[in-house]
């Protein structure tokens, strides 16, 4: 999803090695939460993956290390991703259409918000509400 710069610190970037009609990128790796100055596209990578039996590997390669330390920490898939993709082809899409971050108390009120707007019934009176 393309993004602001100065967003980048609040989402996985991609790095983008081509990007290919329709809106879709061949990518080598994913940067959690960079700086503005160190982000190396304009995208966030949002989530809503589909992932392959490789990327299966190496999350279950994770998980053993995970088991045999002995202060863990956490499994991440953007590092499995990243591991992926070092020997093998990772595409993204771009997505089209509004998108709405539920990560924080104020964007999932806005996402409730815009939703029961929507709604064919309820949706006049949430603006007569807000139009009081």
């Amino acid at each position: 999803m393309p993004m602001a710069p100065e967003n980048s610190r609040r989402y996985g970037v991609p790095i983008i090695d081509e990007e290919l009609d329709g809106g879709l990128l061949r990518i080598s790796g994913i940067v959690e939460k960079p700086q503005p100055h160190e982000a190396r596209s304009n995208y966030a990578a949002i989530g809503g993956y589909v992932i392959t039996s490789g990327i299966i590997d190496e999350l279950r390669e994770q998980t053993q290390r995970w088991y045999e330390q002995a202060d863990p920490g956490e499994i991440y898939l953007t590092d499995a991703i990243n591991a992926y993709a070092k020997s093998h082809d990772v595409y993204g899409q771009v997505i089209q259409g509004q998108w709405y971050d539920t990560g924080n108390p104020a964007d999932y009120l806005v996402a409730q918000f815009a939703f029961a707007l929507a709604h064919p019934e309820y949706g006049s009176v949430l603006r007569d509400l807000a139009n009081e």
